[in-house]
């Protein structure tokens, strides 16, 4: 599982990805790749919680070098299937590197608990405008190009199946 969360993990984490890897646990191994946002000096740090391995990555030097420094983790976990916590920023990134490079290989897994594009965050948040033309490409993409999506509620639902993909 990859995902924009920290050591003092947001919403998502915390409500979504989880109680989903706990429940998982049970039957598969289960690991939670992230940058530590909301606590820097927990960078390069690995726990546990209950059977879950929570792992944050170092931060530094850009979006390029978190995003690899990501991926390679991930990759070196060798899993069999990633679920990607929200389609955006490195979530977003992480997803695109393997959907284009190892979806062969690796199930994708994409999960939306928020509208992020027009009519969502892009327009709540204080976003820069690349940020938001990014994230918007970024849920477009990511919500299409998966082996399959998870939602949060039914209205997500209804604006996936209108992209045509099975949520």
């Amino acid at each position: 599982m990859v995902g924009p969360f920290g050591f003092h993990p947001n919403k998502t984490m915390r409500s979504r990805a989880l109680p989903l890897a706990k429940a998982l646990s049970s039957d598969h191994q289960v690991k939670i790749f992230m940058p530590p946002w909301h606590s820097p000096e927990e960078e390069d740090r690995t726990w546990m919680e209950e059977e879950v391995e929570i792992r944050n990555v170092v931060l530094g030097g850009g979006a390029p070098l978190i995003t690899l420094r990501l991926v390679r983790e991930v990759l070196s976990w060798k899993p069999d299937v990633v679920h990607a916590f929200k389609p955006k920023a490195y979530s977003g990134l992480v997803s695109w590197c393997l959907w284009q490079f190892y979806r062969r290989r690796i199930r994708l897994v994409v999960d939306s608990d928020d509208w992020e594009g027009s009519g969502g965050w892009n327009d709540q948040a204080p976003y820069t405008s690349f940020q938001k033309q990014l994230f918007a490409w970024q849920e477009d993409w990511g919500l299409t190009h998966n082996h399959a999506v998870t939602v949060a509620s039914r209205t997500l639902q209804s604006l996936v199946w209108a992209k045509g993909v099975n949520a």
